[in-house]
Parts: C-alpha cells; structure tokens; sequence
C-alpha cells in the first residue's frame, strides 16, 4: 500500500504545480514521507498535524521575493546569510534602471520604507506584484506564478482592462510608461457596440487586438468578471455537496423505526447541514456554535479558513466571494465520499478534477507548498479522507 501511494504522488506530475524554488521540493517531500510513514498506514492523526506544524509552514512573501532577486541575480552565496541591505540596494537600482513608479496612486511613504516593507511582509496587495512587475522588468509568467504562489491570489484577470494591459506589456517586455499611455487611451477610448461581435483571442498578441479588446470590456461594461465565474462554479459545486448530504441523511433515516423517518432532499440541506459536514471536527461552545478558529494551532497555516455555516451563508447571499479554499473543500468533501475507490485512483481523480475547476476559474493548480492545501492531498490519501480531516481538525484545537 505505501508503495502504491507513493506512485499515486509521483503520477500527480507536482513539477507543473511546483515552482523552482527549494520549499516547493521541501513541501512535495514532507508529502511524500508523511503518506509512506507507519503512523500514516494506521491513520495517524497525531502524525499529520506534527508534519503540518513543522514541515508546512506557508511561505511568506519576503520569502519568495527574496527567492525570486536570488535566482534572478544568480547568486552562489549562502540565501540566509544575505543581508536585507542587498535585497534593498537590487530592488533600488532595478526600479531606477526600469523607471518603474514606486506606487500606482500618491503616496507619502518613503520609498526606502515601501521596499523595507516587502522584505519583512507575510503578505502584500495585489497592486505590489504588478509594481515589482514593472520595477523587475518581470516575464508575464513570472508575475502571474507571484500572483497565484507568493499572495495566493488568482492569475490575470482577461476581463479587467487594467490587468489586460499590464500582462500586455510584461508580455512584450515594455516599460510602465508605456502602460501608463495604454491606460490613458482606454479612458480617452469611446464605446463601439460593432467591436462587441468580433471574436478574437482572449489574450491579445499585438496592440491593435489590445485595443479592441479594451473597447469590447468598456463596451459590455466589463460584465464578465473572474468572481462571477467562480461564483457560479461555487454553486454548482456547492448544489452537487447539497445532493450528497440529503444521500447520507437518507442513508442514516433508514437505521430509524419506519414511522419516524423523514425525507431529505438537496432543498432541505442548509448552510448549518454544510458546516456539520465539513466542520466535523471544530469543537463547539455552550451555545451550539464553533469555537473561534484561533484557537486552532492551524489557525495561521490555513490563514484562518474554515467553512462555517456563516461564511457559507455569506457565500450564497452574495456578501463574500468564493474564493480556492472554498472549491477545493468542496471537491474534497464530493471526492472523500468515494468509497468504491482505491486510495491512489481516487486521489488521482480528485486532483486531475480539483485542477480542471481551479483552472476554469483562472486558479492555479494545487500548490502542495501551501499547507491547506498539502493537508487536503494528504487527507485524499487516507483510507477514509473526511474522518481523518475531522480527526486532525479536532486535535489541532487547545
């Protein structure tokens, strides 16, 4: 059985989800000696907290930012006996010689204090990977990988005008002052309704298709946004869960006398239904709700995520946006229900699944240096996944 998890591991071809650098190895290794451990092959939950709490740290931005200046620099030196007072000066003189903005918007910070700031954040906005973009003269692809690894976020956004030419000249490997004219012709550009029928590309390859794309988005209004996308994901996803918790309630209705049973269907499920599912093992207080998530020793290395029935409810009255976490707990919980599956098929079919929605949604694939994320792979490799999820979840709280 170890020997067939460990292939089911290699078979998940990590190298298209992993980056270069050494904590991604370091991540896909803890994985691997963690599903080929004795104390896993006995459903270990001790053992798979233990490797959360000292294998699956997640990775801080300065971490991967200083990780990026040292490969692109090409340094032999030691990483850590780097002083931040070289990252500083590299950082200084890349945005001096590329004659990138220091912020998109007025600012009366010193700009030797905004870098000193990155080199020591956890994590950073959205608008700080496109600077570092245009000051590092950044491949498009290597600002997408800081997007989706270093914040977590998602990938370019084609329907956001913006984005569309920030890729565009990170592409061509042209200057912010070049973006900057790009972003003034979109708001000097006038709607035509004629462009909206014109199919073309969704990523454009020159500045003529550039323009027409913009035109198009200011047209339609930019309508077709990423969050309504993977909002309608979500709910599909999330009527799929609905279906398969009225099966289990049914299921548990017919241990009961005839006359007492009651019917479910996927209307009766609600958000609370979710939560007792997904949260299974989050203690409770005296007045029947989840005690408060930092108290788990989790709490950080999952940035404070759990699918509460509050956060669910928010979901589904369009107060919050769905974001990776929630989709990928939803596959989990649909996939952990398989149980005529071998462990290694059904985890194999859960990540070609899981990617296919991530990607659907302009995501990244599964990133197993992240340690949610390492924590569902892990849990898909168990002989029963949602108990052995439950089982580390309770333990992790104090």
């Amino acid at each position: 059985m170890k020997e067939k998890l460990k292939q089911s591991v290699d078979m998940n071809d990590f190298k298209r989800t992993l980056n270069a650098y050494d904590f991604t190895y370091k991540a896909e290794k803890a994985i691997r000696e963690m599903i080929s451990s004795d104390a896993f092959q006995d459903m270990s939950a001790e053992n798979t907290l233990n490797v959360l709490l000292s294998e699956m740290n997640k990775v801080p931005f300065h971490d991967y930012l200083k990780r990026y200046l040292y490969k692109q620099a090409e340094m032999t030196e030691s990483f850590r006996s780097i002083p931040d007072s070289i990252w500083v000066s590299i950082l200084e003189d890349a945005f001096e010689e590329n004659s990138a903005p220091h912020s998109f918007e007025p600012t009366s910070t010193k700009w030797h204090a905004t870098i000193k700031s990155w080199l020591k954040a956890d994590r950073v906005k959205r608008d700080t990977v496109f600077l570092l973009g245009f000051g590092l003269r950044m491949s498009a692809k290597d600002v997408s990988e800081m997007l989706t690894k270093a914040i977590n976020e998602e990938d370019f956004d084609w329907n956001n005008p913006r984005e569309l030419i920030f890729h565009f000249c990170y592409e061509k490997e042209l200057p912010y002052s070049y973006a900057h004219q790009l972003l003034q012709k979109l708001d000097e550009m006038q709607e035509n309704v004629s462009d909206v029928s014109i199919k073309m590309e969704v990523v454009p390859h020159t500045e003529e298709e550039l323009l027409l794309r913009l035109r198009q988005l200011k047209t339609m209004g930019n309508t077709e946004s990423l969050n309504s996308g993977c909002r309608q994901c979500f709910m599909e996803l999330y009527e799929r869960c609905r279906k398969r918790v009225a099966e289990i309630y049914r299921s548990e209705e017919e241990e009961k006398p005839e006359k007492d049973r009651r019917t479910w269907s996927a209307e009766d499920i609600t958000a609370s239904d979710m939560e007792r599912m997904l949260c299974s093992g989050v203690p409770h207080n005296e007045a029947g709700n989840l005690i408060k998530a930092d108290r788990s020793v989790l709490h950080q290395h999952f940035e404070a995520f759990r699918p509460s029935r509050q956060h669910l409810d928010g979901i589904l009255r369009g107060k919050l946006q769905p974001d990776r976490y929630d989709l990928i707990t939803l596959m989990f919980f649909l996939h952990s229900e398989n149980e005529k599956m071998e462990e290694c098929e059904r985890f194999k079919r859960f990540v070609t699944e899981t990617n296919q929605v991530l990607a659907s949604c302009r995501m990244r694939y599964l990133y197993p240096a992240h340690p949610y994320e390492a924590f569902i792979m892990v849990c898909m490799l168990s002989p029963c996944p949602l108990t052995h999820y439950g089982d580390v979840i309770e333990m992790s709280y104090t």
